[in-house]
């Protein structure tokens, strides 16, 4: 893991560094870049992109293809420094790439782009900007930019095959196979990828994960066995069907082994780029990267919680009957008067909930590379990106016709009478027949399209001043996109139980203009001073227009010793989503004022029953904006004299992120209202007041809006090392540690709370000796508050983690390397997490316990 390496002499060849479109000769910049090259990625020992950046300790969570439920299932992306993935720019060879056709699923709508779409074999390497660079290369670049580079201008054929199984017993498997060609003469260049990725899914049974995961009871009181009760009295009765009776009349389902923690997944790459040269000042270039993606996963049959829907039961219902003569009921010691009831029931006859979800993603890149006159360089390019995204499910319950069934029966069989086993009865069992007329299917389709072209001029030579040669970049852009968002009928309406879907469309244009100039204010005895000014133009057909700055400097008093510093401004105008789109979904919150030791702790405060959450956009949205400040040094021991080998970088830095686009979570929403600072735009219905403390909750409403700010203030470290010993091969250590000293959200200090640890640390030690490299990543995730665990209880905090990652490489045969490894070698079970279902957080540790892997690469 490069950060940044020390400088390079003047005679090698101009590059481009993520952070500036002027080439320079050296790596180091004014900005913070880290970077992660082949060699590092060989040595991680992952097999994707998303696995890769979970390595970066900046990236405090990624929505990645363990999450299995929600709009953006089985997709990932990339969360520098906590401010979502919506604020960080991903990049593909510099130029964007179109956001994923589905939103986040945390609820705030946010676009990002989908990195599973590029497959690893063909990345050269990774560049992560820390800083804002909104005015290089767009307003929405607030919390940094990820640029990845794909390899080109190889010469022969590289064949890799992989596979791997956890030892926990789930026995997840993983096999990768990919081919790398490439072919060149004096004048043209093609190289070309075809990769398979392929992954066994996991369910919670596989992993042992029961109601009791160790802290409290995860499971529902909607049963397959049903519970009724009179509406607002004590009555409760639970049919005997149920296992076993919690002493109330009622009882619970345990939906964690049902639920899938890890969805099944399979996925094909396509790429092949192609440079000719037109003659010795202009190249032609055509880049193509084609993806295909499908995954599949489930969970827990549908719940119907008809008492939080206001549904009661027809008298005609054979129920009451059941009832009255207490007939296969438990009850909890009280009298039924005879009034109405209502109830809660899960639907185990139709079957666990399956969804089916195809993502396509294409990208064409045609475009021309070169010189004008002497000194001038240029790039242009048109760029066509398309995402869709098809999301089908199944196993459903129709609302509509179940409440048909409870309150009018069905004539299933057509003989003109309704007997007692064609209503829908909560307490007796399904026939297959109602379960067949229950169930019922859906579909979301979701096509985002861009199109772009641009047109970028530099000159690292405009004109020279005292202390050195003036640079220039100017650039302009053009882009369309469009948001074709569609949900089936069922979804859209909300007749499903316990599910809830999106629906958006919308489109726009955007033009943008740039100009960088990098200016050297000092070149003597007392060292070199160098400083870099930009800005962006900005021009929507929908929000107008917005010019934001950068500016940064660096000094170099002496070789080696580098102090830099940066200011820069970012502005991100809401996505299509945030403007048109609608959502209904049902989810589990523990509500923190009435779920406490010596509270209400009814099932629904206490997440036992779902709540209803609706969501949508609001078009009268403003757009956000940020400040970024950044200051750093870094040490080159080697060109100091100091230690042969031996690199440092310690860059601090804040960045205030202000009128943040959020739908909350309803988690943020609940910890707000606590607070007394629930913001405009969220709403918590509640019932009738219980005593001192509110009512229970009923539903949840969070749109997009305009929020208070979000400031994050922390440090990166960065220390390379690499030693030789002789005979013995050459000794390498790479260590990144991310420490985060504030989160500040609504006032509200969010460091080290919920998702936020402090510290994060990665570091990878490696040795190679003659034909053997070796390995090994040490992984460290920091402790963190447990908000959930204090209401309960069960702990203050979740412990930290920290993962050791061994490979071991054999290249003695020709052509031939073959790779032994283990993540998680000593197969540490991650801590508990009593906000999660599966026992844990999959955003920052991964949920299966030690994964072994082979690798054979034959190259020739």
């Amino acid at each position: 893991m490069a950060e940044e390496a020390p400088a390079v002499t003047d005679d090698v060849e101009r590059i481009e560094v993520t952070g500036s479109r002027i080439s320079r000769t050296d790596v180091e910049t004014a900005s913070p870049v880290q970077i992660l090259d082949r060699s590092f990625i060989d040595k991680s020992g992952v097999s994707n992109i998303a696995d890769l950046l979970k390595q970066v300790p900046a990236n405090q969570s990624t929505q990645d293809v363990r999450q299995t439920n929600g709009f953006a299932g089985a997709a990932s992306g990339v969360d520098l420094n906590g401010l979502g993935v919506g604020s960080t720019l991903t990049l593909l060879n510099g130029r964007r790439m179109a956001p994923h056709g589905r939103p986040t699923m945390t609820g705030t709508a946010e676009m990002f782009v989908n990195i599973d779409t590029i497959p690893l074999a063909a990345v050269e390497r990774v560049e992560i900007l820390r800083d804002g660079a909104s005015a290089i290369y767009g307003s929405d670049a607030i919390a940094g930019v990820v640029n990845i580079i794909l390899r080109k201008d190889y010469e022969g054929v590289e064949l890799s095959t992989r596979y791997g199984q956890t030892t926990d017993g789930s026995n997840m498997e993983e096999i990768e196979n990919s081919v790398f060609a490439g072919v060149a003469n004096d004048k043209t260049s093609l190289t070309m990828m075809v990769s398979q990725y392929k992954r066994d899914g996991i369910l919670g049974s596989d992993l042992g994960l029961s109601a009791n995961n160790g802290l409290f009871d995860h499971s529902s009181s909607a049963t397959p066995a049903g519970t009724v009760w009179v509406p607002g009295g004590d009555y409760a009765a639970t049919s005997d069907r149920c296992a076993e009776n919690n002493g109330d009349g009622t009882c619970k389902y345990d939906y964690m082994p049902v639920n899938s923690v890890l969805p099944k997944i399979e996925r094909w790459g396509l790429m092949a780029n192609l440079s000719h040269e037109l003659s010795a000042d202009h190249i032609f270039k055509v880049e193509t990267l084609l993806s295909n993606s499908e995954s599949s996963y489930q969970s827990a049959p549908a719940p119907w919680f008809a008492d939080n829907d206001g549904v009661t039961i027809n008298p005609n219902n054979p129920i009451y009957d059941q009832i009255a003569s207490g007939d296969g009921v438990w009850d909890n010691g009280e009298a039924w008067d005879g009034s109405e009831l209502t109830f809660r029931r899960r639907f185990e006859e139709v079957g666990p909930r399956t969804t089916h979800e195809e993502s396509n993603s294409y990208r064409v890149l045609v475009g021309l590379d070169g010189y004008l006159g002497e000194s001038w360089t240029y790039s242009t390019g048109v760029v066509f990106n398309k995402s869709y995204t098809v999301n089908r499910s199944g196993n459903m319950v129709s609302a509509s016709r179940a409440t048909e069934a409870l309150n009018q029966g069905v004539d299933l069989n057509g003989d003109g009478v309704i007997s007692d086993d064609e209503w829908f009865n909560p307490l007796a069992e399904i026939s297959a027949d109602m379960a067949d007329y229950l169930r019922a299917t859906t579909f979301q389709e979701s096509t985002y399209t861009t199109w772009s072209a641009d047109f970028t001029i530099s000159n690292s030579e405009l004109f020279e001043m005292w202390a050195g040669y003036v640079g220039m970049a100017a650039g302009i852009e053009y882009r369309e996109e469009k948001l074709q968002d569609i949900s089936s009928d069922n979804l859209k309406s909300g007749d499903l139980v316990g599910t809830g879907g999106s629906d958006a469309s919308g489109e726009r244009d955007q033009f943008s203009a740039y100009v960088e100039f990098a200016v050297p204010l000092m070149d003597n005895d007392f060292g070199y001073w160098d400083m870099q000014v930009a800005g962006r133009f900005e021009d929507y057909s929908d929000f107008g227009t917005k010019t934001t700055p950068k500016v940064a400097m660096s000094y170099t008093p002496t070789p080696g010793v580098m102090v830099r510093g940066s200011y820069s401004e970012g502005f991100r105008a809401p996505n299509l989503y945030e403007l048109d789109g609608a959502s209904v979904g049902f989810q589990k919150v523990i509500d923190p004022q009435r779920c406490f030791e010596g509270g209400p702790n009814t099932p629904k405060d206490c997440g036992s029953v779902q709540t209803r959450i609706v969501s949508g956009g609001n078009p009268d949205l403003d757009p956000e904006t940020s400040t970024s400040y950044n200051a750093g040094v870094v040490l080159d021991f080697d060109s100091i004299g100091w230690v042969d080998g031996l690199s440092l970088t310690l860059d601090y830095f804040n960045i205030e992120h202000k009128d943040r686009i959020e739908k909350l979570s309803a988690t943020e929403i609940l910890r707000l209202e606590e607070a007394g600072k629930l913001p405009e735009g969220t709403e918590v219905i509640r019932g009738p007041a219980d005593g001192d403390l509110p009512g229970e909750i009923l539903e949840i409403h969070t749109f997009s809006t305009n929020l208070g700010s979000r400031e994050v203030t922390g440090y990166n470290l960065g220390l390379n090392y690499v030693v030789g010993l002789g005979s013995y091969g050459e000794l390498s250590f790479n260590n990144a540690t991310y420490y985060l000293d504030s989160y500040e959200v609504e006032g509200e200090q969010w460091a080290g709370t919920w998702l936020q640890p402090r510290v994060r640390n990665t570091a990878q030690i490696g040795w190679d000796y003659e034909d053997w490299a070796s390995s090994m990543s040490i992984v460290y995730r920091g402790r963190y508050d447990d908000y959930y665990g204090e209401y309960f209880g069960v702990q203050d905090e979740v412990p930290s983690m920290t993962t050791f990652n061994l490979q071991v490489s054999y290249m003695g045969f020709n052509n031939l390397t073959l790779t032994m490894g283990a993540d998680n070698l000593f197969d540490k079970d991650r801590p508990v997490d009593a906000s999660s279902d599966t026992g844990g957080t999959s955003d920052l540790d991964n949920p299966y316990g030690r994964f072994v892997y082979g690798q054979a690469k034959l190259v020739f």
